[in-house]
């Protein structure tokens, strides 16, 4: 299991600055954020889609497509009903579906996905350490950026360590889907 999601790779994006790398990913949550219908963010999702090919960082989302298919379903099911006034219902079968409540559901499912695919694509493209000259380039304290830096080196050592225990544990018998 490699200890960060970065993919050395000789691409366009590989070769942009880190801080032109943080714009990028700060630009995409504010568009993100700015709007809040879905053509919109369809609009952001196929930028982030363009970027991930531009960035050939598609390897990085082997792993993690069906959580990011999984998160925008349930993000777009959840804000569907929770939507206040929901407008006229769409009969859809037998199931009823409030209109309104669905565009700003597929809204907040897009805007999920595409926030996390953005940061899937920096972290698939930044070297951990370019990723903190740039936060020190930009007024940030150097414990700041040391502190999110580890966050980033250690939760890979965290997942590798209790995979490593998950299996010794299997090796001494020990059934780990039974409780």
């Amino acid at each position: 299991m490699p200890l960060s999601l970065y993919i050395r790779r000789a691409s366009f994006v590989h070769g942009l600055h880190p801080l032109t790398k943080v714009a990028f990913l700060a630009a995409t949550f504010a568009a993100g954020l700015a709007v809040t219908h879905p053509l919109s963010m369809a609009v952001l999702v196929v930028y982030v889609a363009c970027a991930a090919l531009l960035a050939r960082a598609l390897p990085a989302f082997r792993a993690t497509w069906p959580l990011l298919l999984l998160l925008f379903v349930v993000t777009a099911l959840i804000w569907t009903w929770a939507y206040p006034d929901g407008g006229p219902p769409l009969r859809i079968g037998p199931l009823t579906v409030p209109s309104r409540g669905a565009l700003f559901g597929l809204a907040m499912g897009s805007r999920l996905a595409a926030f996390l695919a953005a940061g899937l694509i920096f972290l698939a493209t930044t070297r951990i350490e370019a990723f903190a000259a740039a936060l020190q380039r930009l007024g940030l304290p150097y414990t700041a950026g040391f502190v999110l830096t580890l966050a980033f080196r250690l939760v890979p050592v965290f997942v590798e360590t209790a995979l490593i225990v998950a299996q010794a544990q299997r090796a001494r018998g020990y059934e780990m889907d039974r409780g």
